[in-house]
């Protein structure tokens, strides 16, 4: 009888949460059956309200709110179970995301940390650098975006969840809580991509700097080698109007010689 379906229920129940999979599916028939069951307290209190209707107003009055106690509870259970048991799966999905990026997270900082260390090293040049610290700036953004999606699908979710339920404080204080987390994601992730962006325009900066710098270098040999190269041409205008004054005064010595030979036999 009863010891036997408690035997069968417990045993259910063991099988089901042998196992992370198994544990989601009761996790999620669960939700159907607390939705279930917070539409009847929900309507046990609507009955409630319509005897002290009967009492305090009179016979009409509480009929009709009896009426409205039970109307359309079949539809309400039919929507309420599927909205919850819809969040619920979605819930689970939430967490096995988050498990995983919680995973990667850890091994992706580890990966940025490595980048920061070669973007930092001055022996390594310039590209290396600045490589090195992009690709450490895109696996950050891309960790914040998985981190935000996540938790602003767990503010929906907390959304939704209060939108279909009573306890109006419970659920306000759990939207904040989320929407006080996906803010601090944002924030952490935020600084770190500030942090890594400053990187990035420091190490171009340089780049910029050691351009000029080798600009300048390149302008002053070749404002070197036009020195000289006039120099040289200098001097070879020295030499050669050297040689020219030399050929004259050789012709000049050569006409008086010639005089003096001529003068000589008259």
């Amino acid at each position: 009888g009863i010891g036997a379906l408690l035997v069968a229920f417990t045993s259910l129940i063991t099988y089901l949460t042998r196992t992370e999979k198994g544990a989601e599916k009761f996790r999620i028939a669960m939700a159907g059956v607390g939705a279930v069951v917070d539409v009847v307290f929900d309507r046990i209190a609507a009955i409630g309200k319509a005897i002290l209707t009967f009492i305090n107003v009179g016979t009409k009055e509480g009929l009709r709110e009896l009426k409205d106690a039970f109307s359309g509870i079949g539809e309400e259970i039919k929507e309420d179970v599927k909205l919850m048991t819809e969040l619920q799966r979605r819930t689970e999905a939430l967490r096995d995301s988050e498990r995983d990026l919680s995973v990667e997270t850890a091994q992706r900082r580890a990966e940025i940390e490595r980048l920061k260390l070669i973007a930092e090293d001055v022996t390594n040049t310039e590209q290396e650098r600045l490589e090195a610290a992009q690709d450490a700036f895109d696996i950050e953004q891309e960790l914040l975006n998985k981190r935000v999606e996540n938790a602003e699908e767990a503010v929906r979710i907390a959304k939704q969840r209060a939108g279909a339920s009573e306890r109006e404080e419970e659920d306000l204080d759990n939207i904040r809580d989320k929407e006080v987390e996906l803010a601090n994601i944002q924030a952490e992730s935020a600084t770190k991509s500030i942090e890594l962006n400053n990187k990035i325009n420091a190490i171009k900066k340089e780049q910029i700097a050691k351009n000029k710098e080798l600009a300048k270098q390149a302008q002053d040999e070749l404002d070197m080698i036009k020195d000289l190269e006039g120099q040289r041409a200098e001097i070879r205008r020295d030499e050669l109007s050297n040689a020219l004054q030399a050929e004259v005064d050789a012709n000049e010595e050569r006409k008086r010689n010639i005089k003096e030979t001529i003068k000589d036999d008259k």
